[in-house]
């Protein structure tokens, strides 16, 4: 694969950030990819958690995502999975603009998580993020790379996987969701 130039890959990141913006568009977080597990589905499965059933979106990879290659500089946060740069890199995109924060758990493994004024996203199971804690989400911009970290059914490469949620700003936590929203609802202001 022949590496974009500077120049491209800044057209591409524009592309990507009008997308992202139009009005009336769902925001999705993975170019190329399907849903594989829908929102609230499986309930008897998340109940051990206090939850109704799946409080976001899983997505799995269509073709490879390779209109750009890999950032020049290593990854701000890596998830200590060895397969994050086998053939196949799975880019992950920033949905709303917003402060991020970015950690890591049992069940979400590496996640990055983003404030905006009307909405949080949750981007989780990352193999690695290029993009620093507290620092601003943009609407388009790569983000992460798709992972495998925290819980997957099935465990390792073959449950990789993005969890996709969305909460209001303005959440209600006691909602059986953890505050999380169907995101197939939501769009672009």
């Amino acid at each position: 694969m022949t590496p974009l130039a500077p120049r491209q890959r800044g057209e591409l990141a524009e592309a990507c950030q009008r997308d992202a913006g139009a009005p009336g568009k769902r925001l999705l977080p993975l170019r190329g990819g399907r849903i594989s597990q829908g929102w609230g589905e499986n309930g008897a499965y998340y109940a051990r958690w206090g939850l109704r059933g799946h409080n976001g979106e899983d997505w799995v990879n269509g073709p490879a995502d390779r209109p750009i290659t890999p950032p020049p500089s290593p990854p701000v946060n890596w998830g200590g999975i060895p397969e994050a740069w086998d053939d196949e890199v799975f880019w992950v995109y920033a949905t709303g603009a917003g402060v991020l924060r970015v950690g890591s758990s049992d069940g979400y493994g590496l996640y990055a998580y983003v404030m905006g004024e009307r909405w949080h996203w949750l981007f989780a199971h990352l193999a690695a993020i290029w993009v620093m804690d507290k620092g601003v989400a943009v609407p388009g911009e790569v983000i992460a790379c798709m992972g495998y970290s925290g819980i997957t059914v099935p465990a390792g490469i073959a449950g990789r996987h993005l969890h996709y949620g969305v909460r209001p700003a303005e959440m209600d936590r006691g909602n059986g969701y953890g505050g999380y929203v169907d995101p197939s609802g939501v769009r672009a202001a």
